[in-house]
């Protein structure tokens, strides 16, 4: 079995920052947004989990929407993009989730949509698009373009 990579649900964007690609080092902070609340996130598996910063030990899945008795899982995040898109809490995001991305043919088309893969292409990047690579708190452009990315995902419910 292969291994694969998380997107965030907000911009499309990586699950890791990528060596030799300096914008991309607020992409490793994440939080999966939980039926149990948020969970604070570092460290990417390689098979949809992460380890929660909070409690050692606890692997978080943030490619299953919701959890179990053993197992964490909900929706995946960079820190930065929830915070753009206003901190959502689980019960607003388990009905996007389920019209967005369970069905292959409705899936939303993000901006970055060459990066849905097995992993993530960032060599499809090039000058003219690495802004969408960069914070968002910083490059207002991406910043913009995460809020209109949201607005569309949240419009399609």
């Amino acid at each position: 079995m292969g291994v694969f990579d998380v997107f965030c649900l907000a911009c499309g964007g990586p699950c890791y920052a990528r060596p030799g690609f300096n914008s991309t080092n607020w992409c490793n902070d994440w939080i999966v947004v939980t039926d149990r609340g948020a969970v604070n996130c570092a460290g990417y598996d390689g098979y949809g989990g992460f380890r929660n910063s909070d409690r050692v030990g606890d692997i978080v899945d943030a490619f299953k929407p919701d959890s179990s008795v053993n197992d964490i899982g909900g929706f995946g995040f960079h820190k930065v993009c929830w915070q753009i898109i206003g901190f959502p809490f689980y019960r607003q995001l388990i009905h996007i989730h389920r019209e967005v991305f369970n069905n292959h043919a409705e899936r939303h088309k993000y901006l970055l949509s060459f990066a849905f893969a097995q992993d993530y292409n960032f060599d499809k990047f090039t000058r003219e698009n690495m802004w969408m690579l960069q914070n968002p708190l910083k490059n207002r452009r991406n910043f913009t373009r995460i809020l209109r990315e949201w607005k569309a995902i949240v419009n399609n419910r």
